[in-house]
């Protein structure tokens, strides 16, 4: 598959699967962000009362160097490194990935999967469970209280086989690193205690009336240096479309505690924002909202109407009047500042 330059290939040979990377032409160049604050990872802006800080270097590879361009995938961000992408998520070059023949459902708290090319969902039903260095073509999930996750240096592949009404990576208590998540109609979903930093979340594919998004966030969501895009095409039935690049509506639990840090939002012509922020009405738990920080993120302008990221401009239903909110130094790629405002 060929993306963004980069050309990721998987090579069969005795059970053994050697990933490549080979550096190719360097995507389209925007222009640069002139940033007032400091790169991720220090003290940056106003923090919500409970709400998560990362404590994580947000910039992967830089000493690889960049792409040849700005504020696009592998290319240069305003912090001093490289945003997320081909390049610089999935499995490292020359990892020798062995067919995984362990178990689906993953019931023993510690356990490791590591180089392992993974042919299946994996259910998480147990704690402190590490996965790196894989390539999963299925999902990865831990739905109850006490399992949790880690996924580092890895790639998830949701649909493997073809459009898949599923999320890629959810839904409580994991961390995403490095990762590459494609497929499904929703590529990260965090209904409870999640961060997911210097990763690459896009291609999506859906069908008929599906919605799609790249992450979806519930309650203490951490998501830093991450390079993020709905790119699923918009369908023949006129229900079927990205709702957003990230989405946070009441529906399931109250959208609060969320902390949105040094991100690069791609441009999408085929979303309507490129991120909520949590004050949609008429949800179950609207009303419940609080603590939502967007800081020093990166909005792409794109051709898209407007040239505003999305086809109706970066943010909808974000109120900064919500206790704890706090919106600061967002701004477009060529660096014009987003306004704090009720969106």
């Amino acid at each position: 598959m060929v993306t963004g330059g980069v050309l990721a290939a998987v090579i069969a040979a005795a059970s053994v699967y050697v990933v490549i990377r080979l550096t190719g032409p360097a995507g389209d160049t925007a222009s640069a962000v002139s940033p007032t604050a400091a790169p991720s990872g220090t003290a940056a802006s106003p923090t919500a009362s409970n709400t998560p800080v990362p404590s994580v270097s947000p910039s992967p590879s830089a000493a690889l160097g960049c792409s040849s361009g700005t504020n696009v995938a592998d290319g240069r961000d305003p912090f001093g490194g490289c945003w997320p992408g081909p390049n610089t998520t999935g499995v490292p070059a020359g990892v020798n990935l062995v067919k995984y023949d362990g178990p689906c459902t993953i019931s023993r708290d510690g356990t490791v999967i590591s180089a392992k090319l993974v042919k299946c969902d994996l259910q998480i039903r147990a704690a402190n469970v590490v996965i790196e260095k894989s390539h999963i073509d299925g999902t990865v999930y831990a739905e109850i209280s006490n399992a949790s996750f880690t996924v580092t240096d890895s790639t998830v592949n949701a649909s493997p086989e073809g459009i898949r009404q599923t999320t890629g990576v959810g839904q409580s208590n994991f961390t995403l690193r490095r990762t590459e998540v494609i497929g499904g109609n929703r590529g990260v979903y965090c209904h409870l205690n999640c961060t997911i930093v210097d990763s690459w979340i896009h291609g999506q594919k859906i069908k008929d009336d599906w919605h799609a998004s790249a992450v979806r966030m519930g309650e203490r969501t951490t998501i830093t240096h991450n390079t993020m895009v709905c790119d699923a095409p918009v369908q023949p039935d006129p229900e079927g479309s990205c709702s957003a690049t990230l989405t946070g509506y009441g529906d399931f639990t109250p959208i609060r505690n969320n902390a949105i840090r040094h991100n690069l939002f791609l441009a999408t012509a085929y979303a309507a924002y490129c991120a909520y922020g949590g004050s949609t009405k008429g949800k179950p738990h609207s009303g419940q909202t609080s603590n939502i920080v967007f800081d020093n993120n990166v909005f792409q302008k794109g051709k898209a109407k407007g040239s505003a990221c999305a086809l109706y401009g970066p943010i909808g239903d974000y109120d900064p009047a919500v206790s704890g909110n706090a919106w600061t130094n967002n701004r477009f790629d060529d660096g014009t500042v987003i306004p704090s405002k009720r969106y």
